[in-house]
């Protein structure tokens, strides 16, 4: 619709998007093209915390923004150092302390599994549920916790058997 309106300031929108696997080197290598190749004016929604640190300092330099990133650790959106980051999704441990307080007040005598992404926002969200659950009841009520490799599918599957 935009671009059919003659665009903004009579520049058409290109989207481009590249594949990284969520892998951050593979990140970096397609970061690297966006902006040295493509000579993009921005970033947008690029998701995954390990991937979205692998070129925060490279994005930061370039001075080419990261708007809303899909990253649910604080920190890599909050940092001084790194102007051109604009958080896209709410942190991870909010999410969690949410989550704890639905488990508090519905499912008082529950009993919790956690199978949680091995990475930074993956840990920020299992302490955003037991800070949410309070020590005791997070005790009492966590009774696995269980993380995972985002890139391997494989080894979801075989926790899941």
């Amino acid at each position: 619709m935009i671009n059919a309106e003659g665009g903004i300031n009579g520049r058409k929108i290109n989207f481009i998007t590249y594949d990284d696997a969520y892998s951050p080197p593979k990140t970096v290598e397609q970061a690297r093209k966006l902006v040295e190749s493509d000579e993009v004016l921005l970033i947008f929604q690029s998701l995954g915390t390990p991937t979205n640190n692998a070129i925060r300092q490279y994005m930061n330099l370039k001075k080419v923004p990261q708007l809303f990133v899909a990253t649910g650790r604080l920190s890599s959106v909050t940092e001084r150092a790194f102007h051109g980051l604009w958080a896209g999704n709410r942190p991870t441990q909010t999410e969690g302390r949410i989550y704890a307080k639905y488990i508090l007040q519905n499912l008082p005598q529950g009993k919790i599994g956690i199978l949680y992404q091995n990475d930074d926002s993956g840990r920020d969200y299992v302490k955003g549920l037991k800070d949410g659950l309070g020590a005791e009841a997070a005790k009492r009520m966590i009774i696995a916790e269980l993380p995972y490799d985002p890139r391997k599918r494989r080894s979801i599957r075989r926790l899941l058997r």
